[in-house]
C-alpha cells in the first residue's frame, strides 16, 4: 500500500512573559562597606541577592533596615519581588578586647575583664577616666597613630596607675590632665610596665608630674 498520510492540522500557541527588571538601592550609615556597594543595582524579578556588611576598624555592624531575610546578620539575602531599599547600619566602638572580640563602653571595664596575654584596643577619642591596671600582663594600646586617643584624668588623680606587680604595656596614648601627689600622668608602684609611644602632657604632681616610679622599674 502506498500513498501519503496527512496529519491533522495542529495549532501551537506560544505565550511570552515579559521579565521585569527591579532596582535595589543600597546605602549605609556609619563606618563600613557593603556588597553590593552603595548605589542602585538592577536585578531580574525574583532574583535572590546575597548582601553583606563589613565594618571598618573601630566600628561594628548593628543591623540592616529594609526587606532583608535577617536584619541582624551582616551576611543575608534580599528577594527581588519588588523594588527594594536596604541600609547597613554601623556604630563606633570605644574600647574592645581584640583577643575575645568583646566591646566595652569604658577602658577600665575592658581592663578589669582582661586576663594575662590579652590585648585591649582603644579607638580614637577623648576618654575621661582614671585607670588602674593591677597585677596583670596585658597590652593596652590605641588603634590609630594618626588620630589621637586621649585619656584625660580630669585633674582628679593619676591618669594611669600600675600596681601590684603589673607588667602590662601602655602604648600610643595622650595622657593628660592628671593631678596627684605622686605621678600626675602615670604612677607606677611595685610594678614593671612597658610604656612606649605615649604623649604625657599637662599633668601636675608634687613628685613626678609626668611619671612617678616607686619601688619599680620601667621598660621603654
Amino acid at each position: 500500500v502506498s500513498g501519503t498520510m496527512l496529519a491533522n492540522d495542529v495549532t501551537v500557541t506560544v505565550t511570552y512573559t515579559q521579565k521585569h527588571t527591579l532596582t535595589m538601592v543600597v546605602s549605609q550609615q556609619g563606618g563600613g562597606t557593603t556588597s553590593p556597594v552603595v548605589g542602585d543595582h538592577q536585578y531580574d524579578e525574583n532574583t535572590v541577592v546575597d548582601i553583606s556588611a563589613t565594618p571598618t576598624d573601630c566600628c561594628q555592624f548593628v543591623n540592616w533596615t529594609g526587606e532583608v531575610a535577617d536584619p541582624n546578620s551582616a551576611i543575608t539575602t534580599v528577594t527581588m519581588d519588588s523594588d527594594k531599599t536596604v541600609t547597613a547600619h554601623f556604630t563606633a566602638k570605644k574600647a574592645y578586647n581584640a583577643t575575645t572580640n568583646t566591646n566595652y563602653d569604658t577602658i577600665q571595664a575592658a581592663i578589669d575583664d582582661a586576663v594575662n596575654g590579652q590585648t585591649i584596643i582603644v579607638c580614637p577619642g577623648t576618654y575621661y577616666e582614671n585607670l588602674l591596671i593591677n597585677n596583670k600582663n596585658i597590652t593596652l594600646k590605641s588603634s590609630d597613630s594618626l588620630n589621637p586617643t586621649i585619656i584625660d584624668g580630669g585633674n582628679s588623680g593619676s591618669v594611669v596607675q600600675f600596681t601590684g606587680g603589673d607588667t602590662s604595656t601602655l602604648q600610643g596614648f595622650t595622657i593628660q590632665n592628671g593631678s596627684a601627689d605622686n605621678g600626675g600622668g602615670i604612677y607606677v608602684y611595685e610594678s614593671s610596665p612597658t610604656i612606649e609611644k605615649n604623649k604625657i602632657m599637662n599633668n601636675t604632681s608634687t613628685y613626678g608630674g609626668g611619671i612617678s616610679v616607686e619601688s619599680s622599674y620601667l621598660n621603654y
